[in-house]
């Protein structure tokens, strides 16, 4: 069996819902997979200038969080993030 991990960033949610798909995906081919979202580095104050952001914030504080530093053998791993977009919520 394969595993899978899906380790992403996200501020409004959009590639929550794509790595939560590709896990889906996976899983239905048969993998074992789990999906990790990295920690939040902005400040408080920049995520409330966008009412999206501030609200998948307040939402996901408790997911479970992924690091560069944790591989299974054998594991898959797959990054999403949208770096561009974040640098403009961080002025």
């Amino acid at each position: 069996m394969a595993n899978v991990s899906v380790t992403h960033y996200s501020s409004t949610g959009t590639n929550t819902a794509m790595a939560k798909a590709v896990a889906d995906g996976a899983s239905d081919s048969g993998a074992k997979t789990r999906v990790r979202i990295v920690p939040e580095t902005a400040s408080l104050d920049a995520i409330a200038t966008n009412p999206r952001w501030k609200a998948f914030f307040d939402k996901n504080g408790a997911e479970p969080i992924g690091c560069l530093g944790f591989r299974r053998r054998g594991q898959t791993i797959l990054l999403l993030g949208d770096r561009g977009s974040r640098r403009t919520h961080t002025q």
